[in-house]
């Protein structure tokens, strides 16, 4: 999490069927790129969020 509480997200470049598959469900801008974020992120990804929403 940076110094304004977003959530910075690391993960493996999609190739081009992992585009094609997610471009009908969540099409992104010029400025968005598409990640993978692996099982074991998982537990790191709640804990940031948890962070993120506490005050």
């Amino acid at each position: 999490m940076d110094d304004d509480r977003r959530i910075l997200v690391q993960g493996k470049q999609a190739d081009s069927d992992a585009h094609d598959q997610a471009a009908g469900d969540s099409p992104r801008s010029d400025d968005e790129a598409l990640i993978i974020l692996e099982p074991r992120m998982i537990p790191l990804l709640k804990e940031a969020i948890r962070v993120a929403e506490s005050d």
